[in-house]
């Protein structure tokens, strides 16, 4: 692994500074390989994970040298990034939900679609934890019951929940930037869910 900590770089730099919206770490990882280390990322502003051809690039809001991570490390401007994040989301199918954002096609076999709108919270549906949720919820029988979704981020799992058929569903989560992403995916989407702020802990 090449790692990129010339003294011409601080240990941590802002991704703020001027015209970079992020800072990229290019390694010689796997996604899966990445996602152990998936605590410490967040703890350093995660932005995104992308992996192509076996290897993952991390985009963090700020450039750290104390990462359990190795690799190359290169500034990325606020136009380069957007797009580069765009393009690398796809839609995802697990079961009978497929997951779209806003700016694909819904696929042409898709059968219950969710526009996801990401923004800044966690919830594209590509995380396997995602995924693994969305495929057990699928296996219960949801017609009738109510549903709690702590910590929701974007919402995909509140409103999957809704459209397999729960008669109420409640989703929560203590970052502001989480429910207004949740509320406004559940309103594109037209499906009813008690978007809140707050914690179980705060009986919010």
């Amino acid at each position: 692994m090449e790692d990129d900590t010339s003294a011409d770089h601080p240990a941590v730099e802002d991704a703020t500074a001027g015209d970079v919206a992020a800072w990229a770490l290019y390694t010689e990882l796997s996604l899966e390989e990445v996602n152990l280390h998936l605590a410490a990322l967040e703890e350093a502003d995660l932005l995104g994970v992308v992996e192509e051809s076996g290897r993952a690039t991390v985009y963090l809001r700020r450039r750290s040298d104390h990462l359990p991570l190795a690799g190359r490390w290169e500034p990325v401007p606020e136009r380069d990034y957007n797009a580069a994040w765009r393009e690398s989301i796809e839609p995802v199918t697990v079961g009978a939900v497929t997951i779209v954002p806003p700016w694909l096609p819904t696929p042409a076999d898709a059968r219950e679609v969710l526009v996801i709108e990401p923004a800044q919270a966690f919830g594209t549906g590509h995380h396997e934890t995602t995924t693994g949720c969305l495929a057990a919820l699928q296996e219960l029988a949801l017609a009738g019951r109510r549903v709690l979704d702590v910590g929701t981020g974007t919402g995909v799992l509140a409103l999957a929940a809704a459209r397999l058929g729960a008669a109420e569903v409640v989703a929560v989560d203590t970052d502001p930037l989480a429910v207004a992403a949740a509320a406004r995916n559940a309103d594109v989407n037209g499906v009813v869910v008690d978007v809140r702020a707050g914690s179980v802990h705060a009986g919010g």
